[in-house]
């Protein structure tokens, strides 16, 4: 979405680079294909770190992006128009994001849990094995396990982490909330659409996930199965990017907690309840982790 109404503001000053050009390739295919564009995710990402007159007015503009003829599409990836006619980018939309909330998106601040901890647990340093296992002791003392978020600490935390899954090496405290806010989102993307992809015997509709984000689509794509061929395709990621003998190492212990988890009343989820019981520790999350990057920025500079 975010490449479109890109494209779509463009004014013919500067050439369309090649990303841009690819989404005018993949949203005409898209469209000759007959597949809708569900922008909720996106809109709701925009709202909460743009605003919501903000969210609007880009909802509005993609939707004129998105209903453009396939032909103007195809001329803008081969580079054989170079801007898109204001008068064809006039369409608005009347569409309340109010009406487009599910509870879907009530899964977020639970994952903003998820990635607080693992941005404390990187700036306090060590090694990624040690990060990895503190994470894992973390979720099954005092939180909640849900796949999508372990799946990305063990990809976070490994010798071969994407670039920028998280910007905790940023100097600028504010860069790196961002990225905390940024990969929340991404993850509850990647439950998201998972979610519905499961949906296809029921209702017939397929659901496609297109994204240049490595990280979102190694996520995404672990949690695709179910029963024992999730737990294979899980053993599979973590020796993938852990290594055989480690990767085997913290697939066993999940495996072993999984078994003691919903016995073991020492842990704080117990007794849950509804998950909105964690949103407290998530607050105090948010807090920890502003003060490790205080700390942090401390260090640095001396």
């Amino acid at each position: 979405m975010g490449r479109g109404i890109g494209i779509a503001k463009n004014k013919g000053t500067k050439p369309y680079v090649t990303q841009q050009k690819t989404a005018c390739a993949l949203l005409a295919f898209l469209q000759l294909a007959d597949v809708a564009i569900e922008p909720n995710h996106a809109i709701y990402e925009i709202m909460d770190s743009e605003g919501y007159d903000e969210a609007i007015d880009k909802l509005s503009l993609f939707r004129a992006f998105d209903n453009l003829d396939s032909q103007i599409l195809i001329e803008l990836a081969l580079d054989r128009r170079d801007e898109i006619p204001a008068e064809m980018l006039k369409w608005q939309a009347d569409e309340s994001i109010e009406s487009k909330k599910g509870e879907d998106f009530l899964s977020w601040k639970i994952y903003r849990g998820f990635v607080l901890k693992m941005a404390i647990i990187d700036l306090q340093g060590g090694s990624p094995f040690d990060k990895l296992n503190c994470f894992i002791e973390w979720v099954y003392k005092e939180y909640i396990f849900m796949n999508a978020a372990i799946i990305f600490g063990s990809v976070l935390f490994s010798e071969n982490r994407f670039t920028r899954m998280l910007k905790t090496g940023s100097k600028d405290k504010g860069e790196v909330l961002k990225g905390v806010r940024n990969a929340t989102w991404d993850i509850n993307l990647a439950y998201y659409w998972s979610k519905n992809a499961f949906r296809e015997k029921e209702d017939g509709i397929f659901w496609l996930l297109c994204t240049e984000d490595n990280a979102l689509r190694a996520v995404a794509s672990s949690l695709i199965v179910t029963g024992d061929k999730l737990k294979q395709k899980k053993k599979a990621v973590f020796c993938n990017y852990l290594g055989n003998k480690k990767g085997k190492q913290i697939y066993d212990k999940l495996v072993d907690m999984g078994k003691r988890r919903d016995d073991d009343s020492s842990r704080k989820a117990h007794n849950l309840g509804p998950t909105s019981c964690l949103y407290p520790v998530v607050d105090k999350l948010d807090k920890e982790l502003l003060s490790e990057l205080t700390k942090h920025k401390w260090k640095k500079e001396n």
